[in-house]
């Protein structure tokens, strides 16, 4: 008996049927049940949104911090202030910034010490508190800034000159150009910076200092703080932080 080769048309209907997926026979389906919980109500809604997002500080709120240019520690407290502790501040330290609501008196407390008279700020601003210490007490210088804002692109610099009859200048590098130039006691200096760690050199007069300004992200604020004295100044630096949320400060 003579076995015949398939025709063409017969071959490629078998190659076709072998390229075909395998499909199991169909079982009988299962109703499962399942069940939508209601729609939640607005106030739930609103805490399933509140909950996505951190608490922010109140909406025109002022912010202090100290800087401790004296030549000891002291342990200072801002009553009124959101989360308010006592917070201890080494020399040449600066304690973190404090959310004092709009409205709400501005007071420092040194431990130990009698009160120092009220501070005033407007909502908004951010005030620094130099502490310094001599023979007649202590006694305390106010600078007033008001933040700028950022596109989180660049970081921010604050620069403070603590030097009393000194125009200041803080440089890149010792003959780099000038970051800050002029700067004069109780005037801040802001401007925004790309993000990278330089050497900066503090100027006053014929003296100097270097600092090593540590890598910034996008969106960072800095401090710079020019103290010392004249003779044998001293730059510093630290990168801006607010007391908040009060839970966790």
């Amino acid at each position: 008996m003579k076995h015949h080769a398939p025709s063409v048309p017969r071959l490629l209907a078998m190659l076709v049927l072998l390229a075909l997926p395998y499909c199991a026979a169909p079982q009988a389906q299962t109703q499962v049940q399942v069940q939508v919980p209601p729609p939640a109500t607005e106030p739930d809604s609103a805490q399933a949104v509140a909950s996505l997002y951190p608490p922010q500080p109140p909406a025109n709120a002022a912010y202090l911090r100290v800087f401790n240019a004296s030549a000891g520690s002291i342990a200072v407290s801002v009553p009124g202030s959101i989360g308010s502790q006592t917070q201890p501040v080494p020399h040449n330290g600066v304690t973190r910034l404090s959310v004092v609501p709009l409205g709400q008196p501005l007071n420092l407390v040194l431990a130990g010490q009698a009160p120092l008279p009220p501070l005033q700020a407007n909502g908004g601003e951010v005030m620094t508190v130099i502490l310094r210490h001599d023979a007649q007490g202590w006694h305390s210088t106010r600078v007033v800034d008001k933040p700028q804002p950022s596109d989180g692109l660049k970081a921010t610099l604050h620069a403070y000159n603590l030097l009393a009859g000194c125009s200041a200048d803080i440089t890149l590098g010792a003959n780099g150009p000038a970051v800050f130039a002029a700067l004069v006691p109780g005037t801040p200096g802001t401007r925004a910076i790309n993000p990278v760690a330089a050497t900066l050199v503090g100027h006053c007069g014929a003296a100097n200092t270097t600092f090593a300004l540590p890598m910034l992200r996008g969106g960072d604020s800095y401090s710079l703080f020019l103290g010392g004295d004249a003779i044998h100044p001293v730059l510093l630096g630290v990168l801006d932080s607010v007391a908040w949320p009060p839970a966790i400060h």
